[in-house]
């Protein structure tokens, strides 16, 4: 959502300040936006990687001290388990998000001289995105929700 934030604001800088044509704002923004999605999901996936490694160590090494090895092999799975559903999700969710914004860079296109849109891009890029912002502020709201029902 700060990223997306952030093209806005460089969008408007470029159309109001910079006086650029609204292709080029848009074509400016949408490429920022999908430039700062692939950096950050090469960033945040490394330190899930990291993370996840962590993880699925600590539950090895947790269920490796009941000096039994079927401990360390139901500790490993554990943490298997948790690593393999925190690295999907944030593989789809960044998936999303790097697609969706790819997708609405190159939906405007300059053809013969002449600006074109190839509204099946823009509209699959724009729902990627939707998908990913909201999926992550549902989670949010529902967990304040289950909060709020249990008091």
């Amino acid at each position: 959502m700060f990223a997306i934030i952030l093209a806005l604001f460089y969008g408007a800088y470029l159309y109001v300040i910079s006086g650029s044509p609204a292709e080029i704002v848009y074509i400016s923004s949408t490429g920022f936006l999908y430039h700062w999605y692939l950096v950050w999901s090469i960033v945040l996936g490394i330190v899930v990687i990291l993370f996840t490694s962590l993880v699925t160590l600590g539950f090895t090494i947790i269920g490796g001290m009941t000096d039994r090895k079927i401990g360390t092999f139901i500790g490993f799975l554990c943490g298997g388990a948790v690593s393999f559903y925190a690295t999907i999700k944030f593989i789809i969710r960044r998936i999303l998000y790097t697609g969706g914004a790819y997708m609405l860079s190159i939906a405007l296109f300059v053809k013969n001289g002449a600006y074109m849109w190839d509204y099946v891009l823009l509209g699959l890029g724009a729902a990627f995105i939707v998908i990913a912002v909201f999926t992550k502020k549902h989670r949010k709201a529902s967990v304040k929700f289950k909060e709020s029902k249990q008091k």
